[in-house]
Order: structure tokens, then sequence, then C-alpha cells
């Protein structure tokens, strides 16, 4: 590897650092707005049985979403390895390609992309608290789902701008991780028009909200289960 290419590679990572960072603020933030809600007036083992699901649901969701970052460092990767092996002679990687419309397309679409992202799980973490003092009210319940499913669909239009810009990552994970939040964005949307009040389907705000922390839950799992060696060790083999 060329001093260029080093040089290229370590500012990558100590961009990606920053965006990790503000990732990390806003999930610590939204995380103490769910913990400084838990009432402990009716004893802890009550508090902690009505916390520990939401919370943890939440917690699947922050994990997965934090890797959202990893995926534009697949992205440059793939950009570089493309570019050298066109011009394997031609080291000045940074000035044709991070300086070029790349580094534009990142800048002005992924970054605030990601950004997006995390502000929207920040406002489930502000939901969740209203969500419990309220006893479940259907429309705070249907704003926590809401604000779920446009979640899910930003991931899905990031992705696939991504994979629009580079076919070789239309591959697991990234095809896995949009399938998965597809699948669940419809079931999402779905179980929030049953319960409008044209449809009234889901009547009550109990029952919906189980409903989205299974639809949370389970959208979390399968990624887990399916995607997290790509991002915890790499590929395997």
């Amino acid at each position: 590897m060329s001093t260029e290419q080093s040089e290229v590679n370590k500012n990558i990572d100590e961009s990606l650092k920053v965006l990790r960072t503000i990732y990390a603020v806003l999930y610590v933030v939204g995380f103490r707005e769910v913990l400084s809600s838990i009432d402990l007036s009716q004893g802890i083992l009550h508090a902690l049985i009505r916390a520990f699901l939401p919370g943890s649901v939440l917690v699947l969701i922050a994990v997965r979403m934090f890797w959202a970052v990893g995926n534009i460092r697949r992205y440059a990767d793939q950009v570089e390895k493309t570019y050298l092996n066109t011009y394997p002679r031609d080291e000045s990687v940074r000035r044709h390609i991070f300086e070029g419309r790349t580094g534009v397309y990142i800048m002005i679409f992924d970054v605030p992309v990601l950004l997006l992202h995390s502000f929207a799980f920040f406002l489930l973490c502000k939901l969740m608290p209203i969500v419990l003092a309220s006893n479940y009210a259907l429309g705070s319940v249907r704003d926590f789902l809401a604000v779920f499913c446009a979640l899910l669909v930003l991931n899905v239009v990031w992705l696939l701008a991504l994979m629009i810009r580079d076919r070789r990552l239309a591959c697991a994970p990234q095809t896995v991780w949009l399938m998965n939040n597809v699948a669940f964005a419809v079931l999402s949307a779905a179980a929030w028009l049953a319960s409008s009040a044209r449809h009234e389907l889901i009547p009550d705000g109990a029952t919906l909200f189980w409903i989205s922390m299974a639809l949370c839950g389970f959208n979390s799992l399968v990624d887990l289960r399916l995607t997290a060696w790509a991002y915890l060790v790499g590929p395997p083999g």
C-alpha cells in the first residue's frame, strides 16, 4: 500500500470516527431520557418489568443502526479497489476519487442521512417515556411506530443509493439488511394504518404497543442473526 493510500484510509477512518461519536452522543442522550423516566414509586421490580423490554428493544435498534456507518467504509473500500485495479500505477487515489464526485456524495448525502438515522433513534427514545407515562395512549404509540417506520424507510433509501453507486454492494450484508427493513417497514405501516380512526382494527394503544415492540425486536434480531458477522468480524472464510 502506498503512502498516499495509507493517508487516505487514515483520513476516512478519522472522519467516520467523528460520525460515530455523534451517533454515540445522541444514543447516550436518548437512553438517558428513557432511564430518567423510570418510575420507582411502585417498587423497583415493577419498574424494571415495565421498562426492561422496551429498553431492550431500543438497545437492539441502537446496535444495528450504529453499524450503518460501516457501510460508508465498505463503499469507500470498493471505490478505492476499483480505481487501483483500473489504474494500478497511478497512486493519486485522493486526487482522483475522494476529492471528486465520491467525496461530494459522501459529504452531502451519506453523512446527513446517517445523522438523520441517529436523530430518528433519539426521537424513539423521547417518545418511549411518553408512551409509558400515558399508559400506552393510542396516539403516542402511533407516533412511536411512525418514527420507527420512517427510520426503516430512510435506511432503505440510503442503502439503495449506495447500491446504485456501486453494484458490488448489492450483496450481503447490505441486501439482507435492506430486504429485512423493507418487510418490517411494510408491516409497521400496516399496523399504523390498522390502528387509525378509519380502520380501528387495532382499537387500543396497549395492543398496538406490544405489536410495535414485536416488530422492532424481530426486525433487529433478524439483522443480528444474518449480518452481524460482516460488521463485527468481517466476511467468513
